[in-house]
């Protein structure tokens, strides 16, 4: 008899033991699931009761039906349907924001023009004149998109796409550098993305570079009443990987209004930032540049958008043609 209660005391503390692991396993996975959806970037997406469908989810879930950031269906997400109506409007802010660079340069150029009609123009010198001309024609190799604007401008517009997947990344702590206070300092981002951004952003930041040299040089250009676009984030492989960094990585739901404040950030203190987190160990790189690539984003831009239509639809006629010209004479 006493036997038979030890063995049900010993059956019983088991059976309490495995309750207990399996609350702290319960525990444990709901801690970190709440974690996996709260990415610092898209705070104001997180999931509320009161919330609506275009937040993030509360726990990761397997999605199927995603359809800008598709590399996330089939496994688990934070990203439902709902939320990429959001998705899609901050990439829209987001080209809209490059556009305006651009629109912003056409407007000091044809400032510019308006110097003509001053006095000082008409008693220039010929040299002085001549100058005038050459920040004009820096003014039109800049806005010439097929010159380099357009490339470069679209390989930033897959960068902000891929920043905007990140929402649906449920391991984002694993790719981001955190400070003491659960702040985000820093995205993990592979130098290979920054490489390829200055691949395609090299000739339009040498545009820059040109263009503020002209108009310094041009004692008539100068006296524009618009300034020159501020573009100095393009005139170096560093300087532009730490703006795309701070400005995009950093706030990839942002609205028009809110980066134009900010041009770029002070060159030094970021140099400073990133040193210091250098020190931390690196965990995993998020791979923008390619998640960006995987998105269903339109990241084209303009004339080149028309230009590889353009291109399909010869190659396409091209192929007929041939198609035609190899099929087998009929007997």
């Amino acid at each position: 008899m006493e036997t038979i209660r030890h063995h049900l005391l010993e059956h019983k503390l088991q059976i309490w033991l495995r309750i207990g692991f399996l609350i702290l396993l319960v525990g444990k996975t709901s801690t970190e699931d709440i974690h996996s959806c709260r990415n610092f970037l898209f705070e104001q997406h997180w999931f509320s009761a009161e919330g609506s469908k275009r937040s993030l989810l509360k726990y990761p879930e397997l999605i199927s039906d995603l359809r800008l950031c598709p590399v996330y269906n089939g496994q688990a997400s934070c990203c439902q349907t709902g939320v990429e109506h959001e998705q899609a409007l901050h990439f829209a802010y987001w080209k809209q924001i490059f556009k305006g660079k651009i629109a912003r340069v056409k407007q000091s150029k044809m400032a510019t023009l308006e110097i003509k009609d001053d006095l000082a123009f008409n008693s220039a010198t010929h040299e002085d004149r001549q100058q005038f001309e050459i920040a004009i024609e820096k003014y039109d190799k800049i806005l010439d998109p097929m010159a380099g604007h357009a490339r470069c401008f679209s390989t930033l517009s897959v960068y902000a796409a891929g920043m905007i997947c990140f929402a649906c990344d449920t391991h984002w702590r694993n790719k981001v550098h955190m400070a003491e206070g659960e702040k985000l300092l820093r995205i993990l981002i592979p130098e290979g993305n920054c490489v390829e951004l200055w691949a395609d952003c090299s000739d339009f930041g040498q545009q820059a570079r040109d263009l503020k040299e002209a108009i310094l040089d041009s004692s008539l250009a100068i006296r524009s009443r618009l300034p020159v676009e501020y573009l100095h984030m393009f005139e170096g492989q560093q300087q532009l990987c730490d703006w795309a960094h701070d400005v995009i990585a950093m706030h990839p739901f942002v609205r028009p209004g809110e980066v134009e404040r900010e041009a770029t950030p002070p060159i030094r203190s970021v140099i400073r930032r990133l040193q210091l987190s250098n020190e931390t160990r690196l965990l995993q790189e998020y791979d923008v540049m390619q998640q960006g690539r995987l998105s269903r984003f339109d990241t084209s831009w303009g004339v080149l958008k028309e230009s590889r239509a353009k291109t399909l639809n010869l190659q396409g006629l091209l192929f007929s043609l041939l198609s035609l010209f190899l099929q087998p004479a009929a007997s």
